[in-house]
């Protein structure tokens, strides 16, 4: 098939690869030693540069096809670096995710609502999307978003990795005396000395310390310590303290005061071994929360798993929790996948209307109430004491756990994840009346593993790449099956003609 594909099509495609999955950076398509290790043909980073963003306007062409007239959920969340804050947006429909942008506002000494709502706007239009086809929006439970969400009128799905870290954190801020000493413990170990003794001790281990921002780092530095304790005996007349201090260190600064201070003693120890148990279900559960196919309903399967053994974390993770701002439309998608409709409340029919197979236009149901003078009523009158004992298991179950005390012995990590995994074989496949619910996303993980690829993709050797060719890169590569031989092929020739038109416009202002 080599010799039907067009050679500079073919030299490019493979460059725009090593830039785009490889992270080779522009200047390394010009070393004369990268060049003689592939065996491509040689092009210049310049020209490579510009047939990539060509490349980029040709497979917008494709997406804003593919998105036509499809129902679609928006994605998006914010990251701010080097003082400069962007948006992330995707568009996920049952026939995956696409990346759509990432970039600054338009007046970035701005970042109100309307700002927000201003830039959105101005990427749906980009690519066609029209709002009535948008279903909901995914995005962390913050008040911006919840505030977008009213304006737009669109229901809002709250990050469920978002939502379980925000509960998490409240849950250890109870323990925060005990983390502390362990974390102070951590920075007090490592030192050169102290690290060299535990090596000649046979310790293969060193201090890990907690990261401040997310507490997932903090499973980490309780497992740690528990891998250290055998050998805290070694620091049990450890009284020295760091001598050169600057002078506006405070008094209760812990370099102040010698290592045997912060060795916790046996009731402490206890706790720091509970506190490591609750650690790991909680890991579990947000490993889980970070699966890119998870569902709305498999993330109540698992918010209710964790219910059962910390019940105090109820204000936060219950379905109808105050940090919910669309509780109607998400309970409403877990009855509809577990097949109990019937129990849809007249609140949650109303904002599951947009998930219809054949939703009933407004005009039609109206003049069918003109032909029977009666307002549009479902067949049987609503009973309020039925729709309270009406409950999905998930709720019911929840529920029962939450008004039951917390059990003695907390489940291993294998057996919650047995639960919930049985939870999810229970169901069987049945008929509805909505589309299928599977391929709306729970969380906006996917949107932070952008982020993450932002700082690997810059790194410390691109700090200076413009916001243009950050995007492009990361355009073709969170979009790569839509780059084939015909848009490369494409993209060289629209190039060229560029090439030309801006000699032309040189040529003129001579």
């Amino acid at each position: 098939m080599d010799m039907f594909i067009d050679r500079h099509a073919h030299t490019t495609y493979q460059w725009m690869k090593l830039a785009v999955y490889k992270n080779f950076t522009l200047a390394d398509v010009d070393d004369p030693t990268i060049r003689d290790a592939v065996r491509f043909d040689s092009i210049g980073s310049k020209t490579l540069k510009a047939r990539m963003i060509a490349a980029v306007k040709l497979a917008e062409l494709d997406m804003c096809a593919e998105l036509k007239g499809e129902k679609y959920v928006l994605v998006f969340d914010g990251v701010t670096d080097a003082c400069e804050h962007s948006l992330a947006v995707f568009a996920v429909t049952k026939k995956g995710a696409r990346f759509l942008a990432l970039s600054t506002f338009m007046n970035e000494q701005s970042m109100t609502v309307d700002e927000h709502i201003r830039f959105l706007d101005m990427i749906l239009t980009q690519y066609g999307l029209l709002d009535t086809d948008l279903v909901a929006i995914v995005c962390d439970n913050m008040e911006t978003n919840k505030a977008i969400s009213r304006r737009i009128i669109a229901p809002m799905i709250g990050c469920a990795a978002h939502r379980f870290n925000l509960a998490v954190r409240e849950y250890v801020a109870k323990h925060s005396d005990v983390i502390d000493k362990v974390a102070t413990l951590m920075r007090k170990l490592k030192t050169v000395k102290r690290i060299a003794l535990l090596k000649a001790n046979k310790c293969k281990y060193k201090p890990v310390p907690m990261h401040e921002l997310r507490w997932s780092g903090l499973h980490r530095m309780l497992k740690r310590y528990k891998q250290l304790h055998p050998f805290l005996y070694l620091f049990e007349r450890g009284r020295d303290v760091d001598r050169e201090l600057p002078a506006d260190v405070p008094p209760n600064d812990a370099r102040r005061f010698p290592i045997v201070n912060y060795l916790p003693n046996a009731s402490e120890h206890c706790c720091i071994m509970d506190l490591l148990e609750d650690m790991e279900l909680l890991e579990l559960a947000t490993k889980r929360l970070q699966s890119e196919d998870l569902t709305v309903i498999s993330a109540r399967d698992i918010f209710d798993e964790v219910l059962v053994d910390f019940p105090q974390l109820k204000n936060r993770l219950k379905g109808d929790a105050k940090i919910v701002e669309s509780a109607n439309f998400e309970s409403a998608i877990v009855k509809i996948m577990s097949g109990e409709e019937r129990t849809l409340t007249s609140e949650e029919r109303v904002v599951a209307t947009r998930l219809r197979r054949n939703p009933v236009p407004q005009r039609q149901s109206s003049k069918k109430a003109q032909r029977t003078g009666k307002a549009s009523q479902p067949k049987t009158k609503p009973n309020v004491g039925r729709q309270k004992r009406t409950r999905t298991n998930s709720q019911s179950e929840s529920e029962d756990n939450l008004s039951e005390p917390p059990a003695k012995r907390k489940r291993t990590p294998s057996e919650v994840k047995a639960a919930i995994i049985k939870r999810a074989k229970t169901r069987e496949e049945h008929k509805s009346a909505f589309v299928d619910l599977a391929w709306i996303p729970a969380t906006s993980v996917q949107v932070e593993r952008l982020f993450s690829l932002v700082k690997c993709t810059l790194g410390y050797l691109r700090k200076r790449m413009s916001a243009e060719t950050l995007e492009s890169i990361l355009y073709l590569r969170m979009n790569w099956d839509l780059v084939t031989n015909e848009i490369v092929s494409k993209s060289i020739k629209t190039a060229r003609e560029e090439d030309l038109e801006d000699e032309e416009e040189c040529d003129s202002n001579l």
